[in-house]
């Protein structure tokens, strides 16, 4: 069999799918791509065995259907090196070898039967136990604003990715590290149904690279995993086993002291004081007052200290509170509005960060828990 694609056509499904393949594939043939030529589509298959990339695109003067593996790695660095011109490959799998040819020579390459191959990315309809078709700003606008809290314990997999809680009429997305958590509920889509799963960090990853150039995708959950379908590609990932943690159980709905203030200018002064802080610990001191809020932090060992005063509205008692300056910054960056409400009830109980205005579809809440701080009141 052959067929005719741009180099730089191919080398940019490779690339997507590729991202699938591991550095040291468990079996030799997880190293290589697989190719399935059908009715003028190439299909390129890559996987790790938690995940599955399947990338679609038009090939020209395709002389027959087949199906047929090859080296992911050599193949890429192939292409790369390539001008951005038509390449034309053709396939003995009786010799099981491939010739890779453009107007200015030929390449030899290594072409295996794909019947050994032992992923697939096609979905078994008895497993499925609900679909729904959601735009993709939505999942990136979700994943922006959750994804950086999930934990990289590898004791601790169930909070090492993003938890879909779905509802008839919502979708709310969940991280945790047990240190902070990110909870966003989006109206946007109305599944119709109830379920839910966590996808893990990698199939986040690889998820957010394939879905920027779709309008919409299909999700679909079968029983032990999750599969995205777009125009141009499928992702299938696996499930993480186990219950995620009652997330609303952990964040207060009654608070004794609130704060709104300008994010930038209190993200601008976190970003430097933090470089004060004790690489230890990384705790900083927010001080609450009528006036306004002050953020301390200090290297004893360095004799460094930082200290800026902010102008906010604050409704309360004056307290201090402690929190670890890379979680509350991280929290501030995966905020998009100007003003954010700081809640709060005591030194020693978790504070919460909302924007002033949510989105029109989306409710978005931040928990930070506190650090243990001297002579706290």
């Amino acid at each position: 069999m052959k067929f005719r694609i741009k180099a730089k056509t191919l080398l940019s499904q490779l690339v997507a799918a590729g991202k699938a393949i591991s550095n040291k594939p468990t079996v030799k043939i997880l190293g290589y791509f697989k190719f399935d030529v059908a009715d003028g589509m190439l299909t390129v298959t890559a996987s790790d065995t938690e995940n599955v990339i399947a990338t679609r695109v038009p090939v020209e003067d395709a002389d027959t259907d087949g199906k047929f593996c090859m080296e992911a790695k050599r193949m890429t660095e192939l292409l790369k090196a390539m001008p951005d011109c038509f390449v034309t490959i053709e396939i003995d799998l009786d010799e099981n070898k491939a010739v890779m040819k453009y107007e200015k020579g030929k390449y030899g390459l290594s072409a295996i039967a794909a019947n050994d191959y032992p992923i697939t990315e096609e979905i078994d309809e008895n497993a499925v136990t609900g679909r729904l078709k959601m735009p993709t700003t939505q999942i990136l606008n979700a994943l922006d604003k959750t994804a950086f809290a999930t934990s990289d314990d590898p004791l601790k997999p169930i909070i090492g990715g993003v938890y879909w809680d779905i509802e008839e009429d919502a979708i709310t997305f969940v991280a945790t590290n047990t240190h902070i958590l990110a909870k966003f509920r989006s109206t946007q889509t109305k599944p119709g149904f109830k379920g839910g799963f966590v996808m893990h960090s990698k199939g986040i990853s690889l998820l957010r690279t394939l879905i920027s150039k779709e309008a919409e995708v299909e999700v679909v959950i079968c029983d032990k995993c999750i599969f995205i379908v777009g125009e141009t590609f499928t992702l299938r990932t696996s499930k993480v086993n186990g219950v995620f943690p009652n997330y609303n159980r952990v964040i207060p709905d009654k608070f004794n002291n609130t704060c709104e203030i300008d994010r930038a200018s209190l993200l601008d002064a976190v970003k430097r004081v933090s470089i004060c802080c004790s690489p230890l610990h990384s705790l900083m001191l927010m001080k609450f007052s009528m006036l306004d809020m002050t953020v301390e932090a200090q290297d004893i060992d360095y004799n460094v200290s930082g200290s800026e005063s902010l102008t906010c509205g604050y409704s309360g008692t004056e307290m201090k509170i402690g929190f670890n300056a890379g979680f509350l910054r991280g929290i501030l960056e995966a905020i998009n509005s100007q003003n954010i409400e700081i809640r709060l009830n005591t030194f020693s109980n978790p504070g919460i960060i909302v924007p002033t205005e949510n989105e029109e579809f989306g409710e978005l809440t931040m928990l930070i828990m506190p650090m243990q701080i001297e002579d706290a009141k």
